[in-house]
């Protein structure tokens, strides 16, 4: 009886480590991509969102894309969007931790990682993720 108490034990430790590692994920590599440029990504002088999809991504398309039609809407020209194909652009989603879609990562002008969104993320959280421009002010909020 001691023994499956002990094996139960270890089972339930490990999922809690995978859980706590699964997690922690985005923040540790928010944390280490924060350091230096995005691998792969050219900054383009203004913050950029990369929209991580696949062709048969259903939430992409169904939830993401217009996500990103609304928060395009809302910041206008301040903030360039991408989407990127998981599939063909494989590289750079590797680099950047990328592994289910949909995804998005912000990122600030000068191409540095700011905040990682795993599965859908809505206008309102891209705008609240939005780093300030360079002139010191917030990107247009409507």
């Amino acid at each position: 009886m001691s023994e499956r108490l002990l094996v139960l034990g270890g089972l339930l430790l490990l999922v809690l480590l995978v859980a706590l590692w699964v997690g922690a994920r985005p923040r540790v590599l928010t944390a280490r991509l924060r350091r230096g440029r995005a691998p792969g990504v050219r900054p383009s002088g203004r913050p950029l969102v990369l929209a991580f999809t696949s062709p048969d991504c259903a939430a992409c398309h169904a939830a993401q894309r217009p996500a990103l039609e609304e928060f395009a809407r809302r910041v206008g020209d301040q903030v360039e969007i991408r989407e990127v194909d998981l599939l063909t652009e494989r590289e750079t989603a590797r680099a950047l931790g990328i592994f289910s879609v949909p995804s998005t990562v912000v990122l600030d002008a000068d191409g540095r990682v700011v905040a990682f969104n795993i599965g859908f993320a809505p206008a309102e959280r891209l705008l609240v993720q939005l780093p300030h421009t360079r002139n010191g002010g917030a990107a247009t909020r409507s």
